[in-house]
């Protein structure tokens, strides 16, 4: 009986060092293929500008954008202005409700934020998937310039 204890236990430690390895291996797949993607909005006042009577007033940088973390590495995506996403929103579910939301409240930006990152998130990974299938490397895409956001904001 003592025999058969201790070699069920030296089989046990046996299949948990397995099983380490395994999720270890899994935890660098998941950090090397799958990428973390987050959807940000700038709507911080710049800058001072003069107007022709010379009053200074300031400008909002309504713009949102697309930070890609993949690979250890950081990708930032230009989506375009509050507008234009707000149009291209309308468009793909025909209404006007993205309009009538004000991105500088906090609730408001958010269910924009989550209706967008459905639609980014979806279409990168798609995207990824098949730069891999070609047998190339997602570097390739990390490494890209000129890349157009509003390009991802549409429906798979």
């Amino acid at each position: 009986m003592m025999i058969e204890l201790g070699t069920i236990k030296e089989e046990l430690k046996e299949m948990k060092l397995d099983r380490t390895e395994k999720y270890n291996g899994l935890f660098e797949f998941h950090d090397t293929f799958i990428p973390t993607i987050s959807i940000t909005y700038s709507g911080k006042m710049k800058g001072d500008k003069k107007n022709e009577s010379g009053g200074v007033y300031y400008h909002r940088n309504n713009s949102w954008s697309i930070t890609m973390r993949m690979k250890k590495k950081i990708k930032n995506i230009y989506i375009g202005t509050d507008k234009v996403l707000k149009e291209r929103l309308n468009e793909i579910y025909e209404t006007d409700k993205f309009s009538k939301l004000k991105s500088q409240y906090v609730e408001e930006k958010k269910q924009i934020q989550s209706v967008v990152k459905k639609l980014v998130e979806g279409n990168i990974i798609k995207e990824l998937t098949q730069i891999v299938k070609d047998g190339k490397s997602v570097d390739e895409f990390l490494s890209r310039k000129g890349i157009k956001g509003l390009d991802y904001v549409k429906i798979r």
